[in-house]
């Protein structure tokens, strides 16, 4: 017996139920995307107009218009979460050292910004700078210690550097504050990690 392919479905009930429900989506998403660009026109002077962009063109667009966008946003008003976005745009390029930068630039603004130094930590490990982004997990996780990345971040960055975060009695000289960092892991494991304390 020959299998019906899923286009020879669409024309039963349920075909065309899921196709009205794709056309639906995607009709969705067009009046989303359209009504940005029209914010965008409008408010040309609001950086949260930019930021919509900025939002609109990473689901089609490019990332160079992400990021210019971001500029545009940032030339009218600096701020920390839109400051963070564009070192994310950057990150995704592979521009890493442009990403630290506008990471740096948001906890300029907002030291306590866990997940700007959650990123940036990211970056300069993916940079290969271990010594560096451990610290920068640190503080994300102090900041904030229910978000999972900086601590997941943070076992991994210490087991690339040849720590491993569940022995006992580490030693050695390092030039982060390793005590501090396995007690921070042990307070709160990365997720999937064995003996978590309760949710707070």
């Amino acid at each position: 017996m020959e299998q019906s392919s899923p286009l020879r479905r669409l024309d039963g009930p349920a075909g065309t139920l899921f196709a009205g429900s794709a056309l639906f989506v995607l009709a969705v998403i067009v009046f989303i995307l359209w009504f940005l660009w029209r914010n965008h026109r409008l408010l040309t002077a609001n950086p949260q107009s930019h930021s919509n962009v900025e939002i609109a063109a990473s689901y089609g667009g490019t990332d160079e218009q992400e990021i210019r966008e971001l500029q545009k946003a940032l030339s009218i008003k600096d701020d920390f979460a839109i400051r963070a976005n564009l070192g994310n745009a950057y990150e995704e390029l592979g521009r890493f050292p442009e990403g630290v930068a506008e990471y740096n630039h948001a906890l300029q603004l907002n030291p306590q910004y866990a997940s700007a130094w959650c990123n940036m930590g990211y970056a300069l490990m993916r940079e290969g700078k271990l010594d560096e982004a451990i610290p920068d997990f640190m503080k994300a996780i102090e900041y904030d210690p229910r978000m999972p990345q900086g601590r997941t971040d943070l076992y991994k960055a210490l087991q690339m550097r040849g720590i491993d975060p569940g022995a006992a009695n580490q030693t050695g000289s390092y030039p982060f504050d390793l005590k501090k960092a396995l007690e921070l892991l042990k307070t709160y494991p990365p997720p999937g990690a064995a003996n978590q304390p309760p949710e707070r």
